[in-house]
Formats: C-alpha cells, sequence, structure tokens
C-alpha cells in the first residue's frame, strides 16, 4: 500500500516508519502524502491507544530530499503554497490526533524532520542524535514547523536555533523541550516501555480528552489558522533569489558523511 513509509499495529498500538532509508528518511511530496493517509487510517482505529513514529536506517530524518528541492524552485507561488499547505497538515495532523504521539529520533533530524518532532506529544531521542533547523542557511524560513516548534520550545530558544541554523546535540535539545527524554538504546527502551504502559493504564476516552483539553489551553498561535500564513511565507521564500540560490546550492551540495552518525534503528 505504501512506498515511502512502512505501518504496524499490535494490539491497541500503531507504528510508522518512515522507509526511505537510502535517501536518509527524507520527505517529499509523495511521502508526506503517505503520512497523511496512514494518520488518517489511524484515526479511525477506535481501539488505537498509542501511535509511534520512527525512522529506518542511520537516522530518523535529514530533512528535504535534494530532487524535490530542485523541482520545486520551478514551481509558481501557488503551487509552493499549496504543496506547504500539504507539510503544514502533517504536523497538525500529528499535533491534533486524538491519542498519545510518541516519536523515537536516532542519528539525526534536520529541518522539516524536526517538525514532527516538535508536534508530538512526547519525543525520545538516542543520546548521539544530531539536530538542525537548516532553513535560513539555505535562504528559506522554518515556516511550517514553526508553530509546533516555537509552542513546544519557547520564543527565545527558537529565536536562537532557528536563527542561526546550528546544530545542536541531544542534551541541548533535551534541555530546550524539543525532546522529553535522550538515553542509550536500553534506556529509550524502557522509557518507552514505561510511557506505553502508564498510558495504557489509564482509561482511553481520558486520555483523549485531557489531549483535546491540554491543546485548547496551549494553543495561544491558533494553529488551526496558521496554515495558509506559513504556507504562504515559505511559497514567498522559495520564489525569491535568497532562496532560488539557496536550494540551488543545496542540490550541489555534497551529502553529508552519514557513515559518522551511528546506526541505531533498522
Amino acid at each position: 500500500m505504501y512506498r515511502y513509509i512502512e505501518t504496524e499495529k499490535n494490539e491497541n498500538t500503531a507504528i510508522i516508519w518512515l522507509s526511505r532509508p537510502e535517501k536518509r528518511n527524507a520527505f517529499h511530496e509523495q511521502m508526506i502524502d503517505e503520512l497523511l493517509m496512514a494518520l488518517g487510517s489511524f484515526k479511525h482505529e477506535k481501539n488505537l491507544r498509542i501511535l509511534i513514529i520512527r525512522g529506518r536506517g542511520i537516522v530518523f530524518s535529514a530533512g528535504a530530499d535534494i530532487d524535490w528541492m530542485q523541482s520545486v524552485m520551478n514551481y509558481s507561488f501557488n503551487e509552493n503554497k499549496l504543496e506547504s499547505k500539504q507539510l503544514y497538515r502533517l504536523f497538525y495532523a500529528i499535533y491534533s490526533f486524538p491519542v498519545p504521539v510518541i516519536t523515537i529520533v536516532h542519528g539525526a533530524s534536520f529541518g522539516g524532520a524536526n517538525g514532527i518532532v516538535a508536534a508530538s506529544d512526547i519525543s525520545i531521542a538516542d543520546d548521539e542524535t544530531v539536530f538542525r533547523f537548516s532553513e535560513v542557511q539555505l535562504g528559506l524560513i522554518p515556516a511550517t514547523i514553526s508553530p509546533f516548534v516555537v509552542n513546544r520550545i519557547g520564543e527565545f530558544n527558537a529565536r536562537e536555533l532557528m536563527l542561526t541554523g546550528k546544530q545542536f546535540d541531544a542534551d541541548r535539545a533535551l534541555k530546550t523541550g524539543l525532546i522529553n527524554f535522550s538515553g542509550k538504546e536500553k534506556e529509550i527502551n524502557d522509557y518507552l516501555h514505561s510511557t506505553v504502559n502508564s498510558i495504557q493504564a489509564a482509561a482511553a476516552g481520558s486520555v483523549k480528552n485531557t489531549k483535546w483539553l491540554i491543546s485548547k489551553i496551549a494553543d495561544r498561535i491558533h494553529m488551526g489558522e496558521m496554515e495558509d500564513i506559513t504556507a504562504d511565507m515559505i511559497a514567498s521564500a522559495r520564489l525569491s533569489d535568497e532562496g532560488q540560490e539557496g536550494m540551488k546550492a543545496f542540490a550541489e551540495k555534497r551529502n553529508p558523511d552519514w557513515s559518522k552518525i551511528s546506526n541505531t534503528q533498522n
């Protein structure tokens, strides 16, 4: 059914795997569509209690796919806006998913991948994971992920990390609140097991209603109303001289040495 993701369902727990390991699980239009389809399908599973998102291969996700970035350089403003709205809908679908979403990150989480991390209820990372909001280095802006990231880590952590585009480690991600826990593989498995057990021990209806309540109280920036604003901004950035130059440089840039990233997930 899916080409770029994999799904599993075991009793009341579902897993979505990003599954483009040969491309470091980089996003493109088809993967985003498949993720939305899977989320929509699982949303209607009556007995579902927990959704887990993780990635195959040596990294969680390298962010935007190079070939995809080359293709959007030739999109019109409206085409860029429609594509950007689809990406925002992915993050919002995770943020508003009716049951708790747990994301497990390893290796690296760059650019748009951090939208998944920020939109999830609970995010866990291997302690050797590196993170980066790389958009400004490409002449772009972290538009579609920004409402979720700012909501999660606060204004001034977001200012530093988004305005510089610098790489940071799991310890910094933990301190800012981007992730909830970091550790070695066994520690992660223990934390995940404990968290899943706690959620499953709670009343299903209470968990769903509590998630809804928290989102309504915390939704100061009106997540549901940010789709058009962020899509307009990224579409404009992609068509700007800076954006065109940055995306061209990104496409021509040699891939990072991914062999230095530990392979903790398969």
